[in-house]
C-alpha cells in the first residue's frame, strides 16, 4: 500500500482538462443567458403585438357598437314608420268591395294622422250615393260615413245627368 504524501511546499498543478471544462461551462452558461434574454425579448415583443392587436379589435368593436347618427332619410322613415304599420290594406279592400257599378269612385284621400277618409264619387242619382254611404257604415272598419256634399252634373257630350258626391268617414285601426 502506498501512503499518500502531502507536500505543502510544492504547488500542485491543475490539469488542463479541468481548465478546458471550466471554460466550456462558462461559455455554455453565457450562451444560455444570452439566449434566455433574446427569447424573453421576442416573447415580450409578441405579447406587445398581440396586446396592440386586441386593443385595436376592441376599439373596432366599440366603434361598431356605437350607434351612428341617423341620416336624413332614416329620420324621415322613422317619422312615417307608424303610418306604414297602419292597416291600409283592409281599408282599401272594404272600399274596393263596396264600390260597384253604377257608383264609381273618382278620388280617394286618406289622412293617417287624423284617420279621415274622403271619397269622391259619381252615381246616377241621390239614392245610389246614400246607399253607398250606408254600405261604408255597415262594414265596421269605416264609420260613421257622412255625405258632405253632392251636386248634379250634366255631361256635355251626352247630356246625361249624374250626381257627384263627397263622403267623409273615419277609419279605425283595429
Amino acid at each position: 500500500m502506498s501512503v499518500g504524501a502531502i507536500d505543502f511546499l510544492h504547488r500542485r498543478r491543475s490539469p488542463w482538462l479541468g481548465w478546458c471544462l471550466l471554460a466550456i461551462g462558462a461559455a455554455a452558461l453565457s450562451a444560455s443567458l444570452w439566449l434566455d434574454q433574446r427569447w424573453t425579448a421576442e416573447r415580450a415583443h409578441r405579447e406587445a403585438v398581440a396586446r396592440t392587436r386586441d386593443e385595436a379589435m376592441q376599439q373596432a368593436r366599440r366603434a361598431a357598437m356605437r350607434p351612428l347618427p341617423p341620416t336624413a332619410d332614416q329620420r324621415r322613415l322613422q317619422r312615417i314608420a307608424s303610418q306604414l304599420r297602419q292597416p291600409w290594406l283592409p281599408v282599401l279592400r272594404v272600399i274596393e268591395n263596396i264600390t260597384e257599378a253604377p257608383v264609381f269612385l273618382l278620388a280617394l284621400s286618406i289622412d293617417p294622422a287624423t284617420g279621415i277618409v274622403q271619397l269622391d264619387g259619381e252615381a246616377p242619382n241621390f239614392d245610389y250615393a246614400m246607399a253607398y254611404a250606408q254600405l261604408l257604415d255597415e262594414e265596421g272598419l269605416l264609420g260613421p260615413a257622412e255625405l258632405r256634399s253632392h251636386e248634379l252634373v250634366t255631361e256635355p257630350g251626352t247630356g246625361r245627368a249624374t250626381l257627384r258626391f263627397t263622403i267623409v268617414t273615419r277609419w279605425s285601426a283595429r
